[in-house]
C-alpha cells in the first residue's frame, strides 16, 4: 500500500472514542503513529488516552468521491431501479 491518509481511532473503557487523521504506509504505520501521539497533547489536537495491551487500534483509509462521479454513478444506479419508480435520475 503505498502512502494514504488513514483514520485511527481508540475507544477507551468508558466507550469515548479518539480518532486522528496520519499519513501511512500501512496499517500497522498508521496504528503506531497513534500510539507515538497518545498520551500527549499536539496544538489542535485532543488529548489522546494512554494505551494498554488490550487497545484495539481501528484504521480506516480515506477515500476522496469526486462530485461529477458521484452524480455519474448515482444515475447509473437510477436507470437500473427506473422500472420501480423509487429513485429519480440526479442532475
Amino acid at each position: 500500500m503505498g502512502k494514504r491518509f488513514c483514520d485511527v481511532t481508540v475507544e477507551t473503557p468508558d466507550g469515548k472514542r479518539h480518532t486522528i487523521t496520519v499519513e501511512s504506509e500501512s496499517v500497522y504505520d498508521a496504528a503506531m503513529k497513534f500510539l507515538g501521539r497518545s498520551g500527549a497533547a499536539f496544538p489542535g489536537d485532543q488529548k489522546l488516552p494512554p494505551i494498554t495491551n488490550e487497545t484495539i487500534f481501528e484504521v480506516r483509509p480515506i477515500y476522496k468521491v469526486p462530485q461529477k462521479r458521484l452524480m455519474e454513478w448515482a444515475n447509473k444506479k437510477a436507470e437500473i431501479f427506473a422500472r420501480s419508480r423509487k429513485y429519480r435520475k440526479w442532475q
